[in-house]
């Protein structure tokens, strides 16, 4: 009974949150971003760290025989939340096959900008306890970067991302050369079945990796 009791609490927190996700498309789009945030918190607290990491993994594997990563050299990877995907171990391989890989760092108003990390040793807490590159790391031109692997809280078919409403990564993206390629790095229950709200200064990805594979958006395929 009481399994019973249990089944039927998380059936009910599921349902509330799909019909909090479809109250939200009414919204303006300020307020839209925020509730979507609130609503994928929400929603990440069912999935466990254990099913994090083998997603994360699952991740890696398809990123790592794609031929945007086997053929590009200059890299930039980003130290995770909790709830985000984890590309350490892509991190780890990239090292080892003597490609150039780089994290950014934030300096402030919206700003960050990429360092060379060759190991972990290199990172430590920054702006909100992110992993971040040291004093002794070396910045690089953002124009040198091949592939950035941007973490998002949720993306859509049509390469739109929810970030985490600071900015710092459009600002950044805008300064990409014009070959660079942004690939999203989610869960599949991070994709919205729905187009998110997007605001002028948003940049849209080129694919969307998740365990389920290398996802092209409607931006590559526009």
């Amino acid at each position: 009974r009481a399994g019973s009791i249990d089944t039927y609490r998380t059936r009910f927190s599921l349902i509330s949150v799909i019909l909090h996700f479809t109250y939200i498309l009414f919204m303006e789009t300020a307020e839209q971003k925020r509730k979507l945030r609130e609503a994928y918190k929400v929603k990440s607290k069912y999935y466990a760290r254990e099913d994090l990491e083998n997603t994360s993994n699952q991740i890696i594997a398809h990123i790592a025989t794609h031929p945007l990563y086997i053929q590009n050299n200059t890299l930039a990877f980003y130290s995770s939340l909790p709830h985000e995907m984890s590309l350490k171990k892509l991190f780890h391989e990239a090292t080892a096959s003597q490609k150039n890989t780089v994290f950014p760092k934030y300096e402030g108003s919206r700003k960050i900008s990429f360092y060379i990390v060759t190991n972990e040793e290199d990172l430590e807490p920054g702006a909100w306890g992110i992993q971040e590159p040291n004093s002794r790391c070396t910045c690089v031109s953002i124009d040198t970067i091949d592939v950035f692997f941007v973490p998002g809280i949720s993306f859509d078919i049509w390469g739109n991302r929810l970030g985490n409403g600071i900015g710092c990564y459009d600002e950044a993206l805008k300064q990409a050369r014009t070959n660079a390629v942004f690939i999203g790095v989610a869960s599949s229950f991070q994709m919205s079945p729905h187009r998110l709200p997007t605001s002028d200064h948003d940049i849209l990805m080129h694919y969307v990796a998740t365990e389920e594979g290398m996802v092209k958006t409607v931006r590559m395929n526009g």
